[in-house]
């Protein structure tokens, strides 16, 4: 490597280094200008947690149900909302995640209901989930349809994208890793009451159960107003969705693999998951 690489990586890394300055700088300004109508929140979604979870070795091989939490953070307010579901409820895509946000957004503009108010937004760099065409087609659906001045959504730098949600995920997964020490993890609803007792002290978290009629279908959306959001434009954009309409995303649940079926099937046969779950949740999805 000569001098002019070396120089340049070395101006490279300092550049990175003073974005993610900047960065969180920039989120330290908005989380002082909160008030009642400028909130600020973050939002990410924590590592799937595969059901049941035991320690039983029978369990090690066998394809488990994924589920997941998605969690959004209010900087300011010392306040979590956590959107759960399993993968026969949603999958993990921009539709699942624009639909929680959607609901979010919902809930503030109705509360608060007032013209003024502001959102603002953090989150990683995530194309798949959040850094896309139907995130932002969603954010015009909301200004067009509730009581909302401006929704702003800045993302955190590459490779630094540490944000309050992750120490939500900690809480939670140390909770969960302490019960795990006593009894096994079955259904849903177990994982559920672990996340809205994780928290010993100030707001407890605030648990959404998220079913598949819940999600929306911000594809259609997109394509419904007839737009692709690639490219600047003039002009008020929110003539390109003034005669958008969500639409619901599932009209059922989503069926499971062959062998994850098959799997899930074995442990309720093998009564390595007690009856009392196989009948009250396994059953009704295989």
């Amino acid at each position: 490597m000569n001098a002019s690489e070396r120089e340049t990586i070395e101006r490279k890394y300092l550049e990175h280094h003073e974005e993610k300055r900047l960065s969180r700088l920039e989120k330290e300004n908005d989380k002082k200008k909160v008030d009642r109508l400028y909130v600020v929140a973050c939002y990410d979604l924590q590592a799937v947690l595969p059901l049941p979870m035991c320690k039983t070795s029978a369990f090690y091989y066998k394809s488990k149900l994924n589920v997941c939490n998605f969690t959004i953070c209010d900087l300011a307010r010392d306040y979590c909302e956590c959107y759960v579901w399993s993968e026969v409820d949603g999958l993990r895509g921009a539709n699942e995640i624009g639909s929680c946000v959607f609901l979010y957004i919902k809930n503030k503009a109705e509360m608060l209901n007032d013209d003024n108010l502001q959102l603002i937004f953090y989150s990683d760099n995530c194309c798949g989930q959040q850094k896309n065409q139907y995130m932002f087609c969603m954010y015009l659906y909301a200004l067009c349809n509730y009581k909302i001045q401006s929704i702003t959504h800045k993302f955190l730098i590459t490779g630094h994208t540490q944000n309050e949600n992750d120490n939500v995920h900690s809480v939670i997964e140390k909770q969960v890793k302490k019960f795990l020490k006593s009894s096994p993890i079955y259904i849903p609803e177990q994982f559920i009451t672990l996340i809205k007792t994780a928290r010993k002290t100030g707001v407890p978290y605030n648990v959404k159960e998220m079913s598949y009629w819940d999600f929306y279908d911000l594809k259609h959306l997109v394509r419904e107003c007839g737009k692709k959001f690639n490219k600047n434009t003039e002009g008020d954009t929110r003539d390109m969705i003034d005669d958008g309409e969500l639409q619901q995303l599932y009209n059922a649940r989503i069926e499971l693999s062959t062998r994850k079926k098959s799997d899930l099937k074995s442990l309720v046969d093998n009564n390595l998951i007690p009856r009392y779950y196989a009948n009250s949740f396994y059953n009704n999805i295989l």
